[in-house]
């Protein structure tokens, strides 16, 4: 039967220096005896690292990026058939990048879906702004150093200028237990004054029948002869309306 010899063990802790890996001319990438892989920076046209459809691309100082399907050379281009997307390093900034399926070898301009900078300000939707500091076109901002505002698991959508960062609510818009959409201070019933240039109600189902009947305060139902205010739980009043 035949003879299996046993591959040889590569000791990762203490590797061999085998140098230099120079393929045609300059330095590829070499292996140093403190286990130290160098690759160049400077990678313009190409990736320097690929791990299945993952690739990595040190185009320069503060300009690189990890990417899934996706390389750089004069543009990005996909590598395959299919989506693209990566995350882009560009000095204190990371933004996602995503694009949408096409053929192999065709060239995208990713859209901007998330972007975080060194102060906190951050921003999400879809955006083409690719500069630092730019959160143009993005449909949520949040801007860290002066304000606050955020999306609670509640589904309460909080305000705030204070600049510590600190978590009390300057102002909130918020889903009460009723199921009634609140403007508060960030705890329910602690109501904020809403200020509209123009208001329109729409009809309400059904008035009350007496002043008596079932209400919280702060109600308003109106008809063709009287507007109807709730002034107290299940206490109505009413004034009549007329033509002029």
């Amino acid at each position: 039967m035949p003879l299996f010899r046993a591959p040889p063990v590569v000791d990762f802790a203490s590797p061999p220096e085998i140098g230099n890996v120079e393929p045609s001319a300059g330095t590829f990438t070499s292996l140093q005896a403190n286990g130290v892989v160098s690759i160049p920076t400077g990678a313009s046209n190409q990736s320097t690292l690929r791990v299945g459809t993952l690739e990595f691309q040190p185009y320069s100082t503060n300009n690189c990026w990890f990417a899934d399907n996706a390389f750089y050379n004069g543009g990005f281009i996909r590598r395959n058939s299919g989506a693209a997307g990566l995350f882009y390093f560009q000095g204190t900034e990371g933004q996602f990048r995503f694009a949408g399926s096409d053929d192999a070898n065709t060239s995208f301009s990713p859209q901007i879906m998330f972007k975080i900078n060194l102060t906190g300000e951050m921003a999400c939707g879809v955006s083409s702004s690719y500069s630092t500091d730019d959160f143009s076109g993005f449909g949520f901002y949040v801007h860290g150093a002066n304000a606050r505002c955020s999306l609670g698991s509640t589904g309460k959508f909080s305000f705030s200028g204070d600049a510590s960062g600190a978590s009390t609510d300057d102002i909130a818009i918020s889903r009460n237990d009723s199921g009634v959409l609140e403007v508060n201070s960030g705890t329910a019933g602690t109501f904020r004054d809403l200020i509209v240039r123009n208001f329109r109600m729409s009809a309400p189902t059904s008035v009350p029948a007496t002043a008596g009947a079932t209400g919280s305060e702060g109600d308003i139902k109106w008809n063709s002869t009287h507007i109807y205010v709730c002034v107290a739980t299940n206490t109505w009043k009413r004034v009549a309306i007329a033509t002029f």
